[in-house]
């Protein structure tokens, strides 16, 4: 409202200027008029009679020169052009005058006009800096009016919040104590609850008094005869004890890899409980971890032993038909013998048939395969191993050893057919796995010896000087990792083939009899030797290389004929 009156004001003192304004150029432009008009009139009258004075005085003059020279004869032209000029003369004057008049008029109406202005300038600015006092004075009382309004609003909002706030505080204030209220009901009720169990018990007690009263008797006649049975029991717990102290024994021993000790505790609890079936299968693992690693027959045959007679126990048990599957595996690698293949087949498809994603058996089924498509070259192996990995990848697609032997089997397809397409996917498959573990021995290995294949078939030294390296990577993390020590006198075998320089071929003898100084039967390592001094023979065709390989092919016979025996 105090802004309609604010706004209504303005506009009436900005209207009252206007109409001055209008009024004060009305009364100018009357006046104006009035006087233009009264100088216009009185200027044409003044004209006009001056003009007829003028035309009078000059007639007068004529007549009375007309008449002078009428009466005059004797009269020369001086006299005539003084008469002329001074009757000419008072008429000038006479015009003069008049022009004088009308001039001063003029002068006259331009002051006025000139002073009129002024006085209608000072009477604006007079007028303009009232009504801007009075458009200060509104505006200020706006402001003041809109201040008062904001506190009042403010006012009101607040009232309004503690309002809100105490009937929210009353609202809390209410549910505590309603919920107060409750918990002292559901505590007296408990109390009493509790009060009704201990009597009950206090009854119970009695009663339960009397019933052991009751069992003393019968314990008596049972006691008797537990302390016939005890004896007997008490040995089978003895017996369970010490077996159990001699097994958790040797796993400690065989996971800080004191294998001999392992197995000489797993023998001590087979000796005690010739059935105990994780001992067979546990001592059964380290016969085959020796038998993968030295090749030694008899280590072969005591992990069969122990398999089949925990197979025996449980025919049902996968984790022995897999190991076993394992077992036959590895001797199917080192003879080539298609006897230990179907042996090996037939028990991961045992495990399969039981469980169809014992992805472990998968993988270990993919290897078999793999093994016998580097050796048949038949595609079907091919085929049948990578369908294995891939099921083993569907289940768990990050599985680093199902990785890596895809990388393997394109290895051998690249030995195979030696198409750079195969070479390209093993290193893409070794790759992934070491995306996932950089660490991984058996990756790192398995790269160096496809870049040792590689330069085997192409001589490219960049694929030499990777393959050292990816071997030397393992033998940081193990310096007698037998498999790294072979592939590295291998990789120097090729060297000194390739270069002919001599400190190649005593790079791969050294490698080649580290690994005879952890295993002095290893055949891969005496091969090896042999091949190396059969090589040098034929380049150099000297004694000394004759008689080494001599000698290392006797030492092959020897280790031959004792297994064979």
């Amino acid at each position: 409202m105090s802004n309609k009156n604010n706004n209504n004001q303005n506009s009436f003192s900005i209207n009252t200027i206007s109409i001055i304004y209008i009024a004060v150029c009305l009364v100018f432009l009357i006046v104006f008029i009035f006087f233009y008009k009264l100088y216009v009139d009185k200027n044409n009258m003044l004209i006009e009679k001056n003009i007829e004075s003028f035309n009078q005085l000059n007639e007068t003059n004529l007549n009375n020169f007309y008449n002078s020279l009428n009466s005059i004869t004797n009269i020369n032209d001086d006299r005539i052009e003084e008469i002329i000029s001074k009757s000419l003369e008072a008429n000038t004057y006479l015009l003069k005058d008049s022009l004088k008049y009308s001039y001063d008029f003029g002068i006259n109406s331009v002051s006025f006009w000139l002073a009129f202005l002024s006085f209608i300038m000072i009477i604006f600015t007079i007028l303009g800096i009232y009504a801007n006092n009075k458009i200060l004075e509104s505006n200020q009382r706006q402001s003041e009016i809109h201040i008062e309004k904001i506190k009042i609003n403010s006012q009101k909002i607040l009232n309004k919040m503690k309002k809100q706030l105490l009937d929210e505080n009353k609202k809390f204030i209410k549910e505590v104590h309603k919920d107060f209220e409750n918990i002292r009901e559901e505590t007296i009720n408990e109390a009493n609850n509790i009060k009704l169990e201990i009597n009950t018990i206090k009854e119970d007690t009695i009663k339960s008094k009397e019933e052991i009263e009751n069992i003393e008797v019968k314990s008596k006649e049972i006691l008797s005869n537990i302390e016939k049975e005890g004896e007997k029991t008490l040995e089978d717990i003895r017996k369970q004890q010490q077996i159990l102290i001699l097994f958790y024994r040797a796993f400690n021993e065989k996971n800080n890899n004191n294998y001999y000790e392992a197995i000489k505790l797993y023998s001590e609890v087979l000796k005690i409980d010739d059935k105990h079936i994780s001992s067979l299968c546990n001592r059964a693992n380290l016969y085959a971890k020796k038998y993968s690693s030295f090749k030694k027959e008899e280590d072969y045959i005591l992990a069969l032993n122990d398999y089949n007679k925990a197979y025996e126990i449980n025919n049902k048990d996968l984790l022995t038909i897999y190991n076993r599957g394992i077992l036959y595996c590895d001797k199917y690698i080192n003879t080539m013998n298609e006897e230990y293949y179907n042996l090996s087949l037939d028990d991961y498809n045992k495990v399969l048939e039981i469980d169809n994603k014992h992805y472990n058996t998968l993988c270990y089924r993919g290897i078999l395969y793999s093994k016998k498509y580097s050796y048949s070259q038949d595609e079907k192996y091919f085929d049948l191993s990578l369908n294995d990995f891939n099921k083993v990848l569907e289940i768990d697609n990050e599985n680093i050893n199902a990785l890596t032997n895809i990388g393997i089997l394109y290895s051998y397809k690249y030995i195979n057919t030696n198409e750079e397409n195969y070479y390209n996917l093993s290193l893409e498959y070794y790759n992934k796995a070491l995306e996932i573990d950089d660490d991984n021995t058996n990756v790192l290995l398995n790269i160096g010896v496809l870049y040792t294949n590689r330069y085997y078939s192409t001589g490219f030294e960049e694929c030499y000087l990777l393959a050292l390296d990816y071997f030397s990577k393992v033998l940081a993390f193990d310096s007698k990792h037998v498999y790294s020590l072979y592939n590295m006198g291998v990789l120097y075998s090729y060297k000194y083939v390739n270069t002919n320089e001599e400190k190649y071929f005593n790079l791969s003898l050294e490698y080649f009899n580290k690994i005879l100084k952890i295993d002095n039967c290893n055949m891969n390592s005496l091969n090896r030797i042999l091949f190396i001094y059969l090589k040098k023979y034929e380049k150099n065709k000297d004694e000394e290389s004759l008689k080494k390989y001599n000698e290392y092919l006797d030492k092959i016979k020897k280790l031959n004929d004792k297994h064979f025996i």
